[in-house]
């Protein structure tokens, strides 16, 4: 199952909203402790999914912003890998994702996959695992 960017975005946007409703809606208990480690516990899921939601949407712009204009000579970190086995988006991994249509897997640059792609150009052939890549193009 890939991961569509929008559809996550709604999902996360929804988890956000349900935090803060519920930040809002607890009430102070003569527990005080209990009520401040439940309201800190709350932000720190907040932070969290805030943060995944920032992945997403450079994710997402760096994905639509694919164009001749946008090329590297090398794979290096942020560049898209356009494979005969795939594409490849070398930046946060974030599993696989649908932009407009088009299937990619993100990958951290920390990856097995993505340290065998770096410095490697158009036309280049890579192993990984017993399987070759040819890399058609870099973005």
């Amino acid at each position: 199952m890939y991961l569509n960017i929008e559809e996550k975005m709604a999902s996360l946007s929804q988890a956000i909203a349900s935090i803060q409703e519920s930040k809002l809606n607890e009430t102070k208990s003569s527990a005080g402790d209990k009520f401040e480690t439940g309201r800190a516990m709350m932000q720190q899921e907040l932070d969290r999914i805030e943060s995944q939601m920032d992945m997403l949407n450079v994710t997402k712009n760096r994905l639509k912003q694919m164009s001749s204009d946008i090329t590297h000579d090398r794979v290096v970190v942020g560049a898209i890998v356009i494979t005969d086995s795939g594409n490849f988006y070398i930046s946060v991994s974030l599993g696989k994702v649908k932009v407009e249509d088009e299937l990619y897997y993100t990958v951290s640059p920390e990856a097995p996959l993505s340290k065998v792609f770096l410095n490697k150009k158009s036309g280049d052939r890579v192993e990984f695992r017993g399987r070759i890549y040819y890399i058609k193009n870099v973005m």
